[in-house]
């Protein structure tokens, strides 16, 4: 196998194992997470969708691992709660910074 082989070989199995983290059933609906985080960022202004798609991505990760009560294949749940806080952190201290309002 060459080298770019088992990139592509090892990026594959990354994202099966991740999309199982991201999706109730990702064999139906693999873009699950996509389709609620959009929904979260078509709240906010264009400034803020940035901020709004990290924490909507991590929020549909959050519901899926949840609500299917599956063991996560990556990150724990405990980072995923943590990133959230960094991200909505992140995004207050822009808005605070925000010289328009």
């Amino acid at each position: 196998m060459t080298p770019f082989e088992e990139l592509v070989h090892r990026s594959l199995e990354i994202h099966k194992k991740k999309r199982e983290d991201y999706t109730t059933n990702p064999d139906s609906n693999p873009y699950e997470n996509f389709t609620r985080a959009n929904e979260l960022i078509s709240w906010f202004p264009p400034e803020y969708k940035s901020f709004a798609s990290h924490i909507g991505t991590k929020l549909a990760r959050l519901g899926s691992l949840l609500q299917s009560n599956k063991t996560p294949n990556n990150e724990s749940l405990d980072d995923s709660f943590l990133d959230l806080v960094t991200y909505c952190g992140l995004m207050y201290g822009f808005y605070k910074s925000d010289k328009r309002k």
